[in-house]
């Protein structure tokens, strides 16, 4: 992987929430893409999620995938979820749905939240140039799932770079394996609930990533435009909290306000 740190997409590919979390955390996390809030518990998931690529995600997601966990599978942080194991893609989604998938409202909730989000992802890769994917796991993830990702996606969309960088914890010890535009950080440490909520060193390399999606977004010192669908958001001093959210649709056409950070939809 070479020293360049200029990306034009940056997005997580799941296997826990702590890629997602700190991508946002550190100002990286611009849009809502649909592995941010998944997890993954071998990395055999990476094969399903190369294929996800060749299918436009097609096989993800589908009613008659889905298993509900046992209950001592659960995940203690969504308790008040019902959690769902893809079999056919074997990406756990555990914090999507407050209903069971026979309420078929609730299913086609998040079916279509999570098809938007992946024709989302398609469209800005098909847009960039440079992209670097994250995973982040709670187990050894070895070099091959890795390399089967990146060499699809090299198939499927040719003339793009894409970089990989794994954070695999609880590892027998800490090592680096670097391969071309792959690099994966053993550690010999569990994940910690400070990964999920703040920060900690292992995620220090995303401060040096210089990541401007200049082909979604313009902006002007303390003013941003970005590109919506059908629509404009504009947004004022994007750097502090968000202080205020306005929505209006005039003739048809959506015009987002925001004085702060813009909400990811």
């Amino acid at each position: 992987m070479d020293n360049n740190q200029n990306y034009d997409l940056v997005f997580s590919v799941g296997g826990n929430c702590a890629a997602a979390h700190n991508l946002q955390y550190k100002g990286l996390r611009k849009f809502s893409l649909p592995f941010d809030w998944t997890y993954i518990v071998n990395d055999s998931a990476l094969y399903k999620l190369a294929e996800g690529f060749k299918n436009n995600f097609k096989t993800f997601l589908l009613k008659e995938n889905l298993e509900e966990l046992a209950p001592d599978k659960y995940s203690i942080d969504h308790k008040d979820k019902i959690q769902y194991k893809d079999l056919k893609t074997e990406y756990y989604f555990v914090n999507h749905f407050v209903k069971p998938i026979d309420n078929i409202n609730e299913y086609n909730r998040v079916k279509n939240k999570f098809d938007k989000r992946a024709k989302r992802l398609i469209e800005f890769i098909n847009k960039s140039n440079k992209i670097l994917l994250i995973l982040s796991t709670n187990f050894y993830v070895n070099i091959e799932p890795c390399r089967y990702l990146i060499n699809t996606l090299n198939e499927i969309f040719p003339n793009k770079t894409f970089h990989l960088r794994v954070l695999s914890f609880s590892c027998a010890k800490d090592e680096i394996i670097e391969e071309n535009c792959i690099k994966i950080y053993h550690y010999a440490r569990e994940i910690t609930k400070k990964d999920y909520t703040t920060t900690t060193q292992a995620w220090d390399f995303l401060d040096f990533i210089n990541y401007n999606p200049s082909l979604f977004m313009t902006k002007f010192g303390c003013l941003m435009f970005d590109k919506l669908k059908k629509g404009l958001a504009i947004v004022i001093f994007p750097q502090i909290n968000t202080f205020l959210y306005v929505k209006l649709y005039i003739c048809g056409i959506r015009i987002q306000i925001a004085i702060g950070k813009n909400r990811i939809e």
